[in-house]
């Protein structure tokens, strides 16, 4: 007599089913909500947003993965949740997995930057919360149909969900780092957002050729729109109370190989009821007088920031930078 564990292994399952079952839904819209909303709202701690989106993620991510891998029994769907799980794990417990996770995304043309924070390992309990409360309806099938398309409804579940599991990922700039006591990025010229704002999107886009730097630095005025490549090469979050390199580099300690550095800049309020941005602006600086080195990526209460950050605040309805050592700044009008 066979028991019930056999009996469920030989019956078809199709995991697509879970994704038009309304707790699916209901995490889909709570990792949506609280990534594109709640996130530098200032209305929930940083804290609850931060386990809200893992605690979401892991609940809806292995029906979405064993829908995708077309699962068809039991053994293979638990065997995405523990894909899941161990991955999962793997980035939030080890830096350097986490470094090469985005830099073999990054190949691909994704550009993730993944955080390692063992305090998110809290949220995986979801995962065996969304085993119990999905399996029952992926093995709901009809015999004589084990292989029919996915429907409408599951294919636009399918969609979203990577949508929203792609757009929460993308969410910081990236930033070479350094291990130790305390969390250090390389640095010349970098953003920072005070504590007592909300967090920033920043937009970032880099000189396309080699600059004239004995001309611009004797004429800053020189730069012009079509100076950078209109391809944005960095965009992300930062958070309140961050530092955020403008021009992440491994070089440090050595001679810079070029007199000067520029970027064109743009940033606005992450929050979706906030208008307040900063239109195109130039930034330009001399490396011999601000060099690339080591500096908090979180400064202390009260720490005096270094030469070359670029303080963004809201003001008036829009968004003020205000450089912090020998920085050049101007809006770049035409730029778009």
């Amino acid at each position: 007599m066979k028991t019930l564990d056999a009996r469920n292994d030989e019956t078809p399952w199709r995991p697509a089913r879970a994704l038009t079952h309304p707790a699916w839904w209901v995490a889909l819209a709570v990792l949506a909500v609280n990534d594109h909303a709640l996130k530098g709202s200032g209305l929930v701690p940083r804290l609850v947003t931060g386990k809200l989106s893992d605690a979401a993620g892991l609940f809806l991510a292995p029906a979405l993965l064993a829908t995708l891998v077309r699962a068809r029994g039991r053994r293979t769907v638990i065997g995405c949740h523990v894909a899941v799980a161990v991955v999962f794990s793997a980035l939030e417990l080890s830096d350097a997995l986490a470094a090469a996770w985005d830099a073999a995304l990054v190949a691909l043309g994704l550009p993730f930057q993944t955080w390692a924070d063992p305090t998110d390992l809290l949220a995986l309990p979801f995962l065996a919360l969304g085993y119990r409360v999905l399996s029952p309806s992926m093995r709901e099938v009809r015999d004589d149909k084990p292989r029919r398309p996915l429907r409408p409804v599951e294919l636009a579940a399918a969609a979203l969900g990577l949508l929203f599991c792609m757009a929460t990922s993308v969410a910081r700039l990236h930033q070479v780092r350094q291990t130790g006591p305390r969390n250090m990025i390389l640095a010349d010229v970098f953003v920072h957002v005070p504590p007592d704002e909300s967090d920033m999107h920043v937009v970032i886009r880099r000189p396309k050729a080699p600059l004239d730097c004995e001309a611009l630095l004797a004429d800053p005025s020189r730069l012009r729109p079509e100076t950078f490549d209109e391809k944005n090469s960095g965009a992300g979050l930062v958070w309140a109370g961050e530092n955020q390199a403008i021009a992440p580099s491994e070089r440090w300690g050595v001679e810079p190989e070029h007199r000067c550095e520029a970027a064109m800049i743009r940033a606005e309020k992450s929050a979706t009821f906030s208008s307040a941005e900063m239109p195109w602006t130039y930034v330009l600086w001399e490396t011999g007088k601000i060099s690339m080195r080591p500096i908090p990526e979180r400064p202390e209460k009260g720490e005096a920031l270094p030469d070359g950050a670029l303080v963004l605040r809201e003001k008036k309805g829009a968004i003020e930078l205000r450089p912090q050592g020998p920085v050049w700044i101007r809006r770049a009008d035409g730029a778009r």
